[in-house]
């Protein structure tokens, strides 16, 4: 069950749900729930089924799969406003996930149960655009996802994990290596190119970006200062 100040806060990120008859709202209210979860906590298990949708009001979720050598690729982020892709399609097929849904920072997120939400796509258009064009924009990201998997190095995956997550990052090397696909001494390698560069500062389990125009330079194949001494072709 949501409070009025939960509620006031969903429509802060979410103003689509602003349209809605007072039936529908009123249901929300009831029905929902505000959940919370700290770094790391899995939400939902790659296999496992989705029942409700989710609206992240704080922190983030992020859609991994992990191969059986525990290796792992993150396929999607989602924010406060963004539309939760993984768990409407699982919605939407009555299908197991494909991926698993992992907490990304302190997350504070509304659930809204499927029924609901099924109620919420027939009575609203713009609840209908707002689902259908975020499907159609992960479609578009999981497909850059492909081609970074398999065509770009993994400085340049490495640059675009970096440039994606929100400042302070604190990440363990070994994470970023799951999540990329690569093993941990690679990727501290490159972070220490990167480090070298001056385009990011490292300290324990935490990274900070100082030139995100100079990361931005490596997708582009830009040189940056420094390029080419200590660099790293894994």
């Amino acid at each position: 069950m949501l409070s009025e100040s939960d509620e006031s806060r969903l429509h802060r990120q979410y103003p689509v749900f602003a349209g809605l008859s007072d039936a529908s709202r009123t249901l929300m209210l009831e029905q929902c729930d505000l959940v919370n979860a700290e770094d790391g906590q899995v939400l939902l298990e790659q296999g496992g089924f989705a029942d409700r949708f989710v609206l992240p009001l704080d922190g983030g979720t992020r859609a991994v799969v992990r191969s059986s050598e525990d290796r792992e690729i993150t396929l999607d982020r989602i924010r406060p406003g963004d539309c939760c892709a993984l768990s409407a399609s699982c919605l939407f097929g009555a299908c197991p996930s494909p991926a698993r849904g992992v907490a990304e920072g302190k997350l504070a997120a509304v659930t809204l149960p499927g029924d609901l939400f099924f109620r919420i796509m027939d009575e609203s258009s713009a609840f209908r655009r707002f689902i259908f064009g975020g499907i159609s924009r992960r479609f578009v990201r999981l497909v850059e996802t492909v081609d970074r998997v398999t065509f770009q190095t993994v400085e340049k995956r490495l640059a675009t994990a970096l440039l994606e997550r929100r400042a302070p990052i604190r990440v363990t090397h070994h994470a970023l290596a799951m999540e990329l696909g690569s093993v941990r001494e690679i990727i501290s390698r490159h972070l220490k190119t990167f480090e070298n560069r001056g385009l990011v500062s490292l300290a324990r389990q935490r990274i900070d970006i100082l030139d995100r125009d100079g990361l931005q330079g490596l997708l582009k194949g830009v040189k940056t200062k420094g390029n080419g001494a200590g660099a790293v072709d894994d």
